[in-house]
């Protein structure tokens, strides 16, 4: 717990969001305040722990969260609904931020704090990766679907109608379709349709599944690569 001099309470206290107080707590805070107002030298200001307050709660910190990732993380949050963004806030507001650390009368060094703590969280949170994954990939045009074992079906049609499609542990999403991506075979694709001819029909001539082979790889190396950047 750290005490604070007066100057730095009545601070907080202009911070607070009394909405969310009920009555008794916002009576508290007013007669703290008055305390606080009335003591003018500082020897004998009222020295006042706030700490044991649930800040997220009584200091509008979700909203200090919500605009710093508005501002700063732009491109990660695109993919998250209002509702799963006001979730978000809150959850980086409540577990994430150390609202003791972040001192009023330096804006920037605890801006900087709570922008750590929301690129701590976009880092290790792995349903809201996911959800930037499948945005990227409906960008580009595939599906994905959950194949309810762990692993995600990619799929897409490609330039000749071949319904393409490739599956993913969903742990580590990133790299494995990194992975696929390099390892995918022109030649092994076409020599596959080329031995399947006499059991499926309407399989393309020879340079008709060569060139869309290349395609399909262009169509990989695009997801691999705009994946890379999240």
């Amino acid at each position: 717990m750290k005490n604070i001099n007066r100057k730095n309470a009545l601070s907080l206290l202009s911070k607070l969001d009394s909405a969310s107080l009920s009555s008794e707590e916002r009576q508290v805070l007013i007669d703290l305040k008055m305390l606080l107002l009335e003591r003018q030298d500082l020897e004998d200001a009222c020295m006042a722990d706030l700490n044991s307050y649930e800040a997220w709660t009584v200091w509008d910190a979700k909203q200090d969260v919500l605009d710093r990732m508005r501002m700063d993380f732009e491109d990660e949050i695109s993919c998250l609904s209002d509702a799963d963004l006001e979730k978000t806030a809150e959850t980086i507001a409540h577990d994430c931020v150390d609202w003791r650390m972040v001192d009023d009368s330096c804006c920037e060094a605890g801006n900087q704090r709570i922008a750590s703590a929301i690129q701590e969280f976009l880092d290790e949170d792995s349903s809201l990766l996911r959800k930037r994954v499948e945005n990227v990939a409906e960008e580009l045009c595939w599906n994905i679907e959950d194949e309810g074992d762990g692993s995600l079906r990619f799929s897409q049609e490609s330039p000749a109608g071949e319904d393409f499609s490739f599956s993913v542990s969903s742990d580590d999403l990133i790299r494995q379709v990194q992975e696929y991506a390099n390892d995918f075979d022109i030649s092994e694709h076409v020599a596959m349709w080329l031995e399947a001819r006499g059991r499926v029909s309407g399989v393309p001539d020879a340079v008709t599944l060569v060139d869309d082979a290349k395609e399909i790889q262009a169509m990989l190396d695009a997801l691999a690569e705009k994946l890379s950047e999240l």
